[in-house]
């Protein structure tokens, strides 16, 4: 895996190590938004030598300057990525944002134990963070392999939160995150981007024909999709089209609830027989995978006295 990114062959990796104003890992992250806006952002963002890397603060499309929206919005049949991406994650279980921000904070992760655990930048928002959030602590905890990677960010966090307490008394305020968790905050700006194109694209016919025979959002991806736009005609389709999704899954519940009566329980069940898990994801978000069925800890007395 040495050499090469996990998302396409990046050439010359070693020629850069530092992109200036934006990180390796973050580029890695947004490599799906194509190369071509990678270059841009490397050739108008970075400064020469400057040395040292950062991720960028969260990202938001209505700000994002018009250049940058069309670079995005430019790609595979005059549709972006995340159009394609959003297609393909409608096809699948549950909601669609829920997926893809999963992927984008699982690949940052990847990246990040494998190929960008000593850029300068990003372990400079690992200490500001004080490491990560206990979700993505612990997904990255079942990266294969990952052992080393996380025994450098650890203890990195650690000298940091060491010499805080050496303040004594006063030491409270300094050992509290001073960032969001990277990952949490990088896969917050993915989920904003694919509801942004979700909106801007909800009335084309193929798009539009997924959503609906699909699980649609889930509800706090719903409200914050509503936050994204002030266009009432936008926000009354979404929630039209949404509505939908959740009448069938609602008749689908009452169903369920009804075949669990003993008068009707040799009826048997059908496709509502899993709709109380699906209206759990429609509710609170899916559930999230995990990447590996392997303990998370092994100790010593597991592995003869190695730790793998």
């Amino acid at each position: 895996m040495k050499g090469k990114s996990m998302f396409w062959p990046w050439p010359q990796r070693s020629a850069q190590p530092h992109r200036g104003a934006i990180s390796l890992a973050l580029e890695r992250s947004l490599a799906a938004q194509g190369e071509a806006i990678l270059a841009l952002l490397r050739r108008g963002r970075g400064g020469k030598g400057s040395g040292q890397g950062r991720v960028l603060a969260p990202m938001n499309w209505p700000r994002l300057p018009d250049w940058l929206k069309k670079l995005v919005s430019a790609s595979r049949g005059g549709r972006s990525s995340s159009y394609h991406d959003l297609l393909e994650a409608l096809g699948q279980e549950g909601c669609p944002i829920c997926r893809l921000g999963q992927r984008v904070s699982d690949r940052f992760l990847d990246g990040l134990l494998y190929e960008c655990v000593n850029d300068p930048g990003l372990r400079a928002e690992i200490r500001a963070s004080r490491g990560f959030c206990h979700r993505h602590a612990w997904e990255m905890a079942k990266i294969h392999g990952g052992g080393l990677g996380i025994a450098i960010i650890c203890r990195d966090v650690l000298d940091t939160v060491m010499k805080e307490m050496k303040r004594g008394a006063s030491a409270a305020e300094g050992l509290l995150p001073q960032r969001p968790c990277p990952a949490c905050a990088l896969q917050e700006d993915m989920e904003g981007i694919y509801l942004s194109e979700l909106l801007r694209h909800l009335d084309d016919p193929q798009l539009g024909q997924a959503f609906a025979a699909s699980a649609g959002l889930c509800l706090p991806h719903l409200r914050r999709a509503l936050k994204l736009t002030k266009e009432a005609t936008k926000r009354c389709a979404l929630l039209d089209a949404q509505r939908a999704i959740w009448e069938r899954l609602h008749g689908e519940l009452d169903e369920f609830i009804r075949k669990n009566d003993y008068r009707f329980a040799d009826e048997g069940f059908g496709t509502e027989g899993d709709s109380w898990q699906r209206a759990l994801a429609a509710i609170s978000g899916n559930r999230i995978e995990s990447k590996a069925n392997q303990p998370i800890l092994v100790t010593r007395r597991q592995t003869g006295g190695a730790v793998e």
